[in-house]
């Protein structure tokens, strides 16, 4: 990490921060002593984690929306559900005086989050009951819980991710006109009018699309491929939960004829997978309205192809990994006839 200068104001005085060790991180704490609440800027190391109680909620962090983070972790120390409300209460009647508009922005509080190991359930019901807090979202090893304090101003704060976003690795051979497609197992469809589709699925978290396409098609099939771009996308309104869900349709290539041998179904998700002739996968009838309009895309594809091979990669959306900058043009797209259900780009 470079070198970090940072000029700052505590206690009336200018102090000048010099060269930080490796992965030291600026942070801005909030001190809090009978109902008044203070802010200072120190450089913590991310190793160094504080185990008392009292110190967590007095080294908690303020993000860009001002907004108090305090983490509970596992390894923290909690003699009580008394000291947690005791310690809780103190901090928010110092947090909720720094809450007034009136106050400069970058010294306010606008809102507190508690992130809550697992561990420690047992202090939800004192959050929400006793201190007004509400859910913000959580995961299988912690609960994320909010508290509103700018009472002067309209609740902002940003809510959990609300999308999924899915691939699906159109796997084609250019060389030999063949097409990867599988059947699924979880399918309540008897084996033999299960529709053919292709592999993909959900992205990992932190995942780039190139990435997730790639492993989802080796996992499901054992085939190792090449990412050439992504074709069109399907964006669904209400998906798994009520969440919408955004699916791109992705253009790849076996990596070598004896990747594209080594196919080999998934015994847990996949009922079939096979290299299919072009020409009769363009026959194929009852396919997912998604999968007709891939279908389609790659006709259209394959068709310019042979034409120009250089022009029809233009089409193809691609991101540049070097810049992590994934320029994908929004231009290029055409809106579709809109359906109740979902939409597909780009028209065809």
């Amino acid at each position: 990490m470079s070198s970090v200068l940072t000029k700052f104001h505590n206690s009336n005085k200018h102090l000048l921060l010099k060269k930080q060790p490796h992965g030291a991180a600026i942070m801005q704490e909030f001190h809090f002593k009978h109902g008044e609440a203070s802010a200072s800027s120190t450089i913590t190391s991310p190793k160094e984690t504080p185990t008392n109680l009292s110190e967590i909620f007095q080294k908690s962090i303020v993000d860009q929306y001002r907004a108090i983070k305090v983490e509970i972790g596992s390894q923290v120390n909690i003699s009580s559900t008394d000291e947690f409300e005791t310690i809780l209460g103190q901090a928010l009647q110092a947090w909720q005086n720094k809450s007034s508009k009136s106050i400069d922005f970058n010294s306010r509080v606008r809102s507190v989050h508690l992130k809550i190991d697992a561990k420690f359930s047992e202090l939800i019901p004192i959050c929400l009951k006793k201190f007004g807090f509400t859910f913000h979202h959580c995961k299988p090893e912690y609960i994320y819980l909010h508290k509103w304090l700018a009472s002067e101003e309209k609740n902002t704060y940003p809510p959990y991710c609300q999308h999924y976003v899915g691939v699906g690795g159109c796997v084609v051979d250019f060389e030999k006109e063949e097409i990867l497609i599988i059947t699924e197992k979880i399918n309540l469809l008897p084996s033999h009018m299960k529709p053919y589709k292709f592999p993909g699925g959900q992205l990992d978290h932190h995942e780039f699309i190139e990435e997730g396409v790639c492993r989802e098609v080796r996992e499901e099939t054992n085939v190792e491929t090449n990412f050439k771009g992504i074709l069109g996308f399907r964006y669904k309104k209400a998906f798994r939960f009520d969440n919408p869900d955004i699916y791109y349709i992705c253009l790849l290539e076996p990596k070598s004829q004896e990747h594209k041998k080594a196919i080999s179904a998934c015994p847990t998700e996949i009922d079939l997978c096979q290299w299919v002739p072009l020409d009769v996968y363009f026959k194929y009838e009852s396919l997912a309205p998604v999968q007709e309009h891939a279908r389609k895309l790659l006709k259209r594809c394959l068709e310019m192809r042979k034409q120009n091979p250089e022009e029809c990669d233009k089409l193809l959306f691609k991101s540049t990994f070097q810049s992590k900058d994934h320029a994908l043009s929004i231009d290029k797209f055409k809106e579709v006839e809109p359906n109740p259900e979902f939409l597909l780009y780009p028209n065809v």
